[in-house]
């Protein structure tokens, strides 16, 4: 018998940008950060013979809670990534609501009959994640096994391994938040579900609060977007695509939210249009003046000063190659 702890990774940029990221491979927040910090606490007393992991860095890293401190090596296993998006990878959810409601529908709540260009089917998802999973549990024979991999694709698995094939029921059975852990036995070409989505160690601080609006992004001329809200405009998103472009920065000029639209949760979502625009054109850094009442924004979402400016490294992660690699704190 094998004990399997599958486990979503920590919050990542796509997650507090609002955009879809399957096969994007993003980077995580601070409050990630401090999530994998949890979970390794929470997990400091549980004995792990091996530990395996999607090859997207937010499931990758999130590892560390229980690699670094055992000294475990990380296997890659592609078949633990999260879902393609197709066509849908690092869109803004306002954009695919607006656009085409009822596939946003499907993807949570119906996903059979979910349908995009480019995308990979719900039933493939499953299928990879059982093989995967299977073949982990019999090489693992007797002993226990952390995997990490992410939301939907985890969703995927434990629907199929209990037998769920509606929506009805599918909408009850919930979803893992980032970090939540299910625990799994295996025996003998069976698996049994012992604990689904434990998130105890998340703390209301360390836990995203959902926006009260979303934003679209409407581009008026090149790098200038209006923030659009319920086809209203209320704010505008200035980028300057030439300059900063030889010392690979990419500059914010303008980041204005009207008043009576601030705090509602737009401002991150504004911040990651610009993060998508700049690592699209190869940036690898994301700069905006000093000035202003905005620096404590900035500065809680990875801001540093930098001379008269604040500066936030938008690097896009690389994959893990699959096999084995040691323990590294910086992956």
């Amino acid at each position: 018998m094998t004990k399997i702890y599958i486990i979503r990774h920590a919050e990542a940029e796509g997650n507090i940008y609002r955009r879809y990221q399957g096969w994007y491979n993003s980077l995580l927040t601070r409050r990630g950060e401090r999530q994998i910090a949890a979970l390794a606490r929470k997990l400091d007393g549980a004995r792990f013979d091996a530990v395996y992991s999607s090859d997207l860095n937010r499931a990758y890293q999130t590892s560390d809670a229980v690699s670094l401190s055992r000294g475990l090596s990380v296997t890659i296993d592609t078949r633990l990534r999260e879902i393609s998006l197709g066509e849908w990878e690092d869109v803004p959810f306002a954009d695919i609501m607006a656009h085409d409601p009822d596939m946003a529908y499907n993807l949570d709540f119906n996903p059979w009959l979910w349908n995009v260009p480019g995308a990979e089917a719900y039933t493939t998802v499953r299928e990879r994640m059982r093989a995967a999973l299977t073949e982990i549990a019999e090489r693992h024979d007797g002993q226990t096994v952390a995997v990490f991999s992410h939301g939907l694709a985890m969703h995927a698995f434990v629907s199929s391994m209990l037998g769920i094939e509606d929506a009805a029921h599918l909408a009850s059975l919930g979803w893992h938040k980032n970090t939540a852990f299910s625990v799994i036995h295996y025996d003998s070409g069976t698996f049994r579900l012992l604990t689904y989505s434990d998130h105890s160690h998340i703390t209301p601080a360390l836990d995203h609060n959902l926006p009260l609006l979303h934003a679209r992004f409407t581009e008026v001329s090149p790098g200038d977007f209006a923030i659009m809200v319920d086809g209203d405009e209320r704010g505008r998103l200035t980028l300057d695509l030439s300059s900063g472009e030889a010392g690979g920065a990419g500059v914010i000029t303008r980041f204005a939210i009207d008043d009576g639209f601030r705090r509602k949760g737009l401002g991150i979502q504004v911040l990651g249009q610009a993060v998508s625009v700049f690592r699209n054109l190869g940036r690898a850094r994301l700069q905006i003046s000093s000035e202003g009442d905005g620096a404590g924004f900035f500065e809680k979402h990875g801001f540093v000063r930098a001379g008269d400016a604040y500066e936030m490294d938008i690097t896009p992660p690389g994959l893990v190659a699959p096999g084995a690699s040691a323990p590294d704190a910086n992956a």
